[in-house]
Protein backbone atom coordinates (compact mmCIF):
# COMPACT_ATOMS: atom_id res chain seq x y z
CA UNK A 1 0.00 0.00 0.00
CA UNK A 2 1.46 3.38 -0.93
CA UNK A 3 1.95 6.15 1.62
CA UNK A 4 -0.83 8.20 0.03
CA UNK A 5 -3.31 5.35 0.20
CA UNK A 6 -2.40 4.73 3.84
CA UNK A 7 -3.00 8.44 4.52
CA UNK A 8 -6.55 8.18 3.14
CA UNK A 9 -7.25 5.12 5.25
CA UNK A 10 -5.94 6.86 8.35
CA UNK A 11 -7.65 10.19 7.77
CA UNK A 12 -10.93 9.21 6.19
CA UNK A 13 -11.66 5.73 7.45
CA UNK A 14 -9.73 5.05 10.63
CA UNK A 15 -10.02 8.66 11.75
CA UNK A 16 -13.58 7.96 12.80
CA UNK A 17 -12.38 5.36 15.26
CA UNK A 18 -8.82 6.36 16.05
CA UNK A 19 -9.61 10.02 16.63
CA UNK A 20 -12.46 9.11 18.92
CA UNK A 21 -10.40 6.64 20.92
CA UNK A 22 -8.88 9.36 23.08
CA UNK A 23 -12.23 10.19 24.66
CA UNK A 24 -14.09 6.94 25.07
CA UNK A 25 -16.12 6.39 28.20
CA UNK A 26 -13.81 3.50 29.09
CA UNK A 27 -10.98 5.97 29.69
CA UNK A 28 -12.86 7.85 32.38
CA UNK A 29 -14.35 10.63 30.31
CA UNK A 30 -17.89 9.33 30.35
CA UNK A 31 -20.61 10.55 28.06
CA UNK A 32 -19.78 12.82 25.18
CA UNK A 33 -21.69 15.81 23.90
CA UNK A 34 -21.53 17.42 20.49
CA UNK A 35 -19.64 20.71 20.55
CA UNK A 36 -20.82 23.84 18.80
CA UNK A 37 -18.79 24.68 15.70
CA UNK A 38 -17.98 28.40 15.70
CA UNK A 39 -16.77 28.46 12.09
CA UNK A 40 -16.17 25.88 9.36
CA UNK A 41 -14.24 25.98 6.12
CA UNK A 42 -13.91 23.26 3.51
CA UNK A 43 -12.57 22.72 0.05
CA UNK A 44 -10.61 20.58 -2.35
CA UNK A 45 -6.95 21.10 -3.25
CA UNK A 46 -5.68 19.62 -6.52
CA UNK A 47 -2.04 19.42 -5.42
CA UNK A 48 -1.57 16.51 -3.02
CA UNK A 49 1.88 17.85 -2.04
CA UNK A 50 0.11 20.62 -0.14
CA UNK A 51 -0.95 18.03 2.45
CA UNK A 52 2.42 18.65 4.08
CA UNK A 53 0.96 21.62 6.00
CA UNK A 54 -1.81 19.49 7.52
CA UNK A 55 -1.22 18.82 11.23
CA UNK A 56 -1.98 15.12 10.64
CA UNK A 57 1.10 14.98 8.36
CA UNK A 58 3.39 15.78 11.29
CA UNK A 59 4.81 13.59 13.99
CA UNK A 60 3.28 13.14 16.40
CA UNK A 61 0.10 13.05 14.35
CA UNK A 62 -2.51 15.52 15.50
CA UNK A 63 -5.71 17.03 14.17
CA UNK A 64 -5.46 20.59 15.50
CA UNK A 65 -3.26 23.61 14.87
CA UNK A 66 -0.96 24.76 17.68
CA UNK A 67 -0.01 28.23 16.48
CA UNK A 68 -0.95 31.24 14.39
CA UNK A 69 2.03 30.36 12.15
CA UNK A 70 0.52 26.94 11.40
CA UNK A 71 -2.84 28.54 10.63
CA UNK A 72 -1.21 31.04 8.29
CA UNK A 73 0.83 28.37 6.47
CA UNK A 74 -2.23 26.15 6.01
CA UNK A 75 -4.42 29.03 4.84
CA UNK A 76 -1.90 30.41 2.36
CA UNK A 77 -1.41 26.93 0.91
CA UNK A 78 -5.02 25.75 0.78
CA UNK A 79 -7.00 29.02 0.45
CA UNK A 80 -4.47 31.45 -1.11
CA UNK A 81 -7.07 33.92 -2.43
CA UNK A 82 -8.52 34.56 1.04
CA UNK A 83 -7.22 36.46 4.04
CA UNK A 84 -6.18 34.31 6.98
CA UNK A 85 -9.00 34.43 9.56
CA UNK A 86 -8.18 36.33 12.74
CA UNK A 87 -8.64 33.77 15.49
CA UNK A 88 -7.62 34.00 19.13
CA UNK A 89 -5.99 30.61 19.67
CA UNK A 90 -6.12 31.18 23.43
CA UNK A 91 -9.93 31.00 23.12
CA UNK A 92 -10.51 28.58 20.22
CA UNK A 93 -9.13 25.33 18.83
CA UNK A 94 -8.72 24.97 15.06
CA UNK A 95 -9.31 21.34 14.06
CA UNK A 96 -8.33 20.01 10.63
CA UNK A 97 -9.09 16.79 8.76
CA UNK A 98 -7.87 16.15 5.21
CA UNK A 99 -8.54 13.08 3.07
CA UNK A 100 -6.69 12.27 -0.13
CA UNK A 101 -8.80 11.62 -3.27
CA UNK A 102 -11.95 12.41 -1.32
CA UNK A 103 -14.61 15.07 -0.96
CA UNK A 104 -14.26 17.37 2.06
CA UNK A 105 -14.85 15.25 5.16
CA UNK A 106 -17.63 15.87 7.62
CA UNK A 107 -16.45 16.53 11.18
CA UNK A 108 -18.53 16.24 14.35
CA UNK A 109 -16.50 17.34 17.39
CA UNK A 110 -17.57 15.75 20.67
CA UNK A 111 -16.22 16.41 24.16
CA UNK A 112 -16.39 14.22 27.25
CA UNK A 113 -16.55 15.31 30.90
CA UNK A 114 -12.76 15.18 31.19
CA UNK A 115 -12.18 17.66 28.36
CA UNK A 116 -11.15 15.14 25.70
CA UNK A 117 -12.37 16.08 22.22
CA UNK A 118 -12.97 13.38 19.60
CA UNK A 119 -13.39 14.33 15.95
CA UNK A 120 -15.89 11.95 14.42
CA UNK A 121 -15.39 12.18 10.68
CA UNK A 122 -15.88 10.54 7.33
CA UNK A 123 -15.19 11.35 3.72
CA UNK A 124 -16.46 10.02 0.39
CA UNK A 125 -13.71 9.00 -2.01
CA UNK A 126 -13.99 10.74 -5.38
CA UNK A 127 -10.94 9.33 -7.19
CA UNK A 128 -9.62 12.78 -8.13
CA UNK A 129 -5.99 13.67 -7.58
CA UNK A 130 -5.65 15.97 -4.59
CA UNK A 131 -7.46 16.05 -1.28
CA UNK A 132 -10.59 17.34 0.41
CA UNK A 133 -10.37 19.10 3.74
CA UNK A 134 -12.51 20.61 6.46
CA UNK A 135 -11.39 23.05 9.13
CA UNK A 136 -13.64 23.57 12.14
CA UNK A 137 -13.20 26.10 14.93
CA UNK A 138 -14.45 25.16 18.39
CA UNK A 139 -14.27 26.82 21.80
CA UNK A 140 -11.12 26.03 23.77
CA UNK A 141 -13.02 26.29 27.10
CA UNK A 142 -12.65 23.03 28.99
CA UNK A 143 -10.68 21.30 26.21
CA UNK A 144 -7.60 19.36 27.36
CA UNK A 145 -6.94 17.07 24.39
CA UNK A 146 -7.98 16.70 20.75
CA UNK A 147 -7.93 13.12 19.46
CA UNK A 148 -5.71 12.13 22.36
CA UNK A 149 -3.13 14.92 21.88
CA UNK A 150 -2.77 17.46 24.68
CA UNK A 151 -3.18 21.11 23.69
CA UNK A 152 -0.09 23.30 24.04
Amino acid sequence: MTHSKMFVVAAATMGLFAAAAGSSGAEGGGEERVMQVIAAYSGFVDEVTKLEVAPQSRSPRRYHLDSAQELEALWKSWRPKEAVPELDLAKVVVCVIAAESADPPDIVPKIDREGNVALYNGAVKNGRPGFGYRVVVISRAGVKTVSGVRLE
